[in-house]
């Protein structure tokens, strides 16, 4: 639409439209740091990684973890024995068919790792994780925010 083709009463009731409300850098920025690394590495030495947001409820809890092993006796799962408080309302993620493990939270507020298959409706789900080399579920795992 052309200004110079409207007649001067309509000019001022155009409604122009915005453009994007960010440039390129800035939504990269935003989108970098609204997500932090959670790396869970087995006593291979192998690891995964998943994006968790910045502000879920267990970003905090999972750097309480730091310094302590994961307390799994078998390679079923990967779990970690606390007290996290689930939180009340559903999580916002959901089973994708090509994700091979979950960050979790079982209802008893422990937190670790289950394979996909074995994800059952009463886990809460915190993160997608993913691996770009083989990866073990072994006894003494550790976990950290990046």
């Amino acid at each position: 639409m052309r200004i110079r083709t409207l007649k001067p009463e309509s000019r001022t009731h155009v409604n122009f439209r915005r453009g994007f409300l960010f440039t390129y850098d800035e939504l990269a920025d935003i989108l970098e740091n609204s997500y932090v690394k959670v790396k869970i590495t087995n006593s291979y030495g192998e690891a995964i990684f998943g994006d968790l947001p910045r502000n879920s409820c267990a970003t905090d809890f999972i750097k309480t973890l730091k310094d302590r092993k994961s307390v799994n006796i078998d390679s079923s799962c990967i779990w970690w024995q606390s007290m996290a408080t689930v939180p009340s309302t559903p999580s916002t993620l959901k089973k994708k068919d090509g994700v091979k493990w979950y960050l979790i939270y079982w209802n008893n507020g422990s937190n670790g790792v289950k394979r996909t298959a074995e994800i059952r409706n009463w886990h809460y789900l915190l993160a997608e994780m993913n691996s770009e080399t083989d990866f073990e579920f072994t006894q003494k795992c550790k976990i950290e925010i990046e």
